[in-house]
């Protein structure tokens, strides 16, 4: 077969391989990042003074965190929770069902389309407003921002309670919820949010903290993997739709009984003889220099006695100069190499060629 199985198997083999690397390879980037974000998160946190935060002021701005993004961020937690506490159990389907963005929240939707346009009108005033005028739109947004957040308020004292219930958090040791929070933070990118929450819930200083950086680690062996992987994942593609193209030409073209004409497929074979030169192509057409002397139309029997695979034909040739349409046919015989080696026209407009080949070589 034109497409190995040998060559099948390596690439598959080959795809595998990556995908295997680049499983390892992202523990080991995970494992990093983790210890980078751990490190960055110990340093923060004396600057945050979350610590000075009461317990249930705490709760809620864990429960803020986690509801922020709906069942997204809910997710992070649950799965912060898994990696943190292996041996706490919650019932996934109450958590995230308590997570879903409750009925009746248009009110929140349009506070943040708002804010959104404050932030890019106040943005679009930098450099090209009046310092006046900068300064009214700052306001603006500041104001949008605190209705937003008002808004996002209720939507999450209506799920807080049964969200906290599901997750076990009142139940918890202060010092592995304060853990948690951090890490839903940093992971789901809030630590904007975090920050906000716990200068309201303080009231007094900060105004100098700053939101803690995200954290990024990309690990050089793991990219490289992931490269490797998208070329071979790609080249499998590739295999696979070669393999399809072939099983569509299998089932619509006759490539004998064991394809072996297949090999005959896309290649075409000359011969100069008199004063025109022929060209014949299996499961294409035939030519007399550059006239059409007739499209594939399969093989055919010669006689109720013979094999099919003994003559092809090619009908619905070119007509100027003909009573009917050019048509060739082709006899196969029995030749060590492919040949077209002789060519005879027994009738006006309808030829015959003799053409040598290794498929013919089988006893009838």
């Amino acid at each position: 077969l034109p497409c190995r199985p040998q060559e099948l198997a390596r690439v598959h083999y080959a795809k595998d391989f990556w995908l295997h690397t680049v499983k390892t390879q992202e523990t080991l980037e995970r494992h990093e990042k983790r210890t980078k974000q751990k490190q960055a998160i110990t340093q923060y946190l004396p600057q945050l003074k979350i610590q000075n935060v009461t317990d249930a002021g705490l709760l809620h701005i864990f429960a803020f965190i986690s509801l922020e993004q709906n069942e997204v961020s809910a997710e992070v937690a649950l799965k912060l929770l898994y990696e943190l506490l292996p041996h706490h159990t919650v019932d996934e389907v109450e958590l995230l069902t308590s997570a879903l963005e409750p009925a009746g929240a248009e009110g929140h939707a349009e506070a943040q389309k708002q804010l959104e346009e404050a932030r890019k009108a106040y943005k679009k005033a930098k450099g090209t407003k009046s310092a006046e005028e900068v300064a009214q739109l700052q306001a603006i947004k500041e104001q949008a921002k605190v209705s937003a957040t008002e808004e996002k308020e209720v939507l999450v004292k209506t799920r807080s309670g049964p969200f906290l219930q599901a997750f076990g958090a009142p139940h918890l040791p202060r010092d592995q919820v304060l853990t948690l929070t951090m890490w839903v933070a940093v992971e789901t990118n809030q630590t904007s949010l975090l920050l906000d929450l716990v200068r309201r819930e303080r009231r007094k200083g900060m105004y100098k903290v700053t939101p803690l950086e995200v954290v990024t680690h990309v690990r050089p062996e793991a990219d490289q993997a992931r490269e490797s992987l998208k070329n071979q994942t790609d080249r499998w593609k590739e295999v696979i739709e070669y393999v399809r193209k072939l099983e569509k030409e299998y089932r619509s073209e006759d490539f004998g009984l064991e394809e072996e004409f297949y090999a005959l497929k896309g290649h075409c074979f000359e011969r100069r003889q008199g004063d025109h030169n022929y060209k014949m192509c299996p499961y294409g057409s035939s030519q007399q220099d550059k006239r059409s002397i007739g499209q594939w139309n399969g093989f055919h029997k010669q006689t109720e006695w013979h094999s099919k695979y003994r003559m092809m034909r090619f009908t619905n040739g070119d007509q100027i100069g003909c009573p009917r349409p050019r048509e060739s046919e082709v006899m196969l015989e029995c030749g060590e190499s492919p040949a077209v080696i002789k060519v005879e026209e027994p009738e006006v407009c309808k030829y015959v060629l003799t053409f040598a080949c290794p498929q013919a070589c089988v006893e009838e």
